[in-house]
């Protein structure tokens, strides 16, 4: 619009022999038109081209040829540079009253954004794993919103956060280190908050009815409970004479995630293979039993996800400092070992 109303003053100075040809469409997506306009600005400013090139950082000669280029792409002359007493054209008096607006508006505009990286603002996009999300994640999130106002979060629950990882600021997956290549290839900072081994459970009751397996091996003839987004396949895998085999279990009861496994192992729907911490509890309490305590296991690694240094915004730096903090105490308090990478 600015250099469209520019151009109707051109013809004032028209003539067959002007330098300056009227253009039909000023070309305004030039991204260079705008530190044209930025030197222009500072000429007035300043009152010589010298000056306004020293300001800007550019040469004499650049400078100079940024007013004439500018002169060309508009169609009319701004500056009258033989006339210091009234240096300025009409087009030229109404670009700089409109592009003094225009700049501070600019400057403006940049002061607020750069708060976003230096402040913390901003909205923070979180996708959590559904077993560390009903235990541990929201009291962290609570806390951390009671002292930073300016910040809003959104918490989106699911096991499959790594392969939607483009929708989110801070990612807090698990993964069986068995299928870890998955994340490999992401273009964010990995951490591993915890590694956890799995155990084989079940109830008392189910073995009662159903016979306690003596061997891994056995588990084909039992009911397997089974979530994907947990191990990846329905193999269990088990260290036996230091040796890693592994054992496809009957797909008996597939669920989505790990805390629909919890709750249905807890119902004798058959046996799990699960974190440890997930059900430390509830063996320590005589709910659950263990099978195979002999034998070595997979590890559950729970990883956290961010963005690069260069590319992560205050809020977000902030928030995973803080939650790194808060897991380990709240890890340490129930006397769970963490490990990072």
């Amino acid at each position: 619009m600015l250099t469209g109303i520019i151009t109707m003053y051109c013809e004032e100075f028209r003539s067959d022999e002007t330098p300056y040809p009227i253009l039909q469409e000023p070309r305004l997506s030039d991204p260079h038109i705008m530190t044209r306009m930025m030197f222009f600005v500072n000429l007035v400013t300043t009152g010589s081209i010298s000056s306004a090139a020293e300001r800007m950082g550019v040469s004499v000669s650049s400078g100079s040829r940024w007013l004439s280029d500018l002169e060309k792409e508009i169609g009319c002359p701004l500056y009258r540079r033989n006339n210091k007493a009234m240096p300025l054209t009409d087009a030229g008096d109404y670009l700089y009253r409109n592009f003094c607006l225009i700049g501070d508006k600019v400057s403006q505009l940049k002061n607020e954004l750069t708060h976003f990286s230096t402040q913390r603002r901003g909205t923070i996009r979180i996708c959590c794993t559904p077993v560390y999300a009903e235990t541990y994640l929201m009291p962290v999130v609570a806390n951390y919103m009671a002292v930073n106002h300016q910040v809003n979060i959104a918490v989106q629950v699911s096991a499959f956060g790594i392969q939607n990882w483009k929708d989110y600021d801070i990612i807090i997956g698990a993964l069986n280190s068995l299928s870890d290549r998955l994340d490999h290839e992401l273009p964010l900072v990995k951490r591993t908050l915890t590694a956890e081994p799995f155990v084989t459970v079940a109830t008392p009751d189910y073995l009662l009815m159903n016979g306690t397996p003596q061997h891994p091996s056995e588990l084909e003839c039992h009911r397997c409970l089974y979530a994907s987004s947990l191990t990846g396949s329905n193999d269990w895998a088990y260290e036996i004479n230091n040796e890693r085999h592994f054992f496809k279990i009957p797909k008996s009861l597939e669920v989505c995630d790990s805390t629909l496994l919890h709750k249905a192992v807890l119902c004798s729907a058959g046996i799990a293979y699960l974190p440890e911490y997930v059900v430390r509890r509830d063996i320590q309490s005589g709910k659950l039993s263990t099978l195979f305590p002999e034998i070595e296991t997979a590890k559950w690694l729970l990883n956290l996800y961010y963005p690069a240094r260069s590319q992560i915004t205050e809020c977000v730096s902030s928030f995973k400092y803080y939650l790194t903090e808060q897991h380990h105490r709240a890890f340490n308090s129930h006397s769970l070992h963490s490990h990072q990478e």
